[in-house]
């Protein structure tokens, strides 16, 4: 089952359960400290809470900008941890892919907001 993340009506990241609620969790932590709300928002939408559906199509760009600084801190700290950091290193390849394709998701929505 897949997680959903929406953030217009034209960009959305659908990666695998597993993929979507490691970088909820993970980005909701790096977020607390800056915006608790956002920070719930994140650990409200994981699969076992709502099915693993987040929709930032009406995110302010000062969040947006947020998650995109938590979501470049998160993917440096996972690509230094390596694959021996993860349960099933194998994967560690596809999930840093993941990760950057939100980026990539995140930054044309960014750039569009600024047209």
């Amino acid at each position: 089952m897949a997680g959903t993340l929406v953030l217009s009506q034209d960009l959305c990241w659908m990666p695998a359960g597993w993929i979507y609620d490691a970088a909820l969790e993970h980005l909701a932590v790096l977020l607390n400290e800056q915006d608790e709300k956002l920070s719930e928002l994140f650990r409200n939408s994981l699969m076992e809470v709502n099915g693993g559906f987040l929709s930032l199509e009406e995110a302010p760009i000062a969040d947006l900008k947020l998650i995109e600084n938590a979501l470049g801190t998160m993917i440096e700290m996972v690509k230094t941890a390596g694959p021996d950091a993860m349960f099933y290193p194998k994967f560690f390849d596809g999930y840093v892919n993941h990760l950057e394709e939100l980026g990539r998701l995140l930054a044309q929505r960014l750039k569009a907001d600024q047209v």
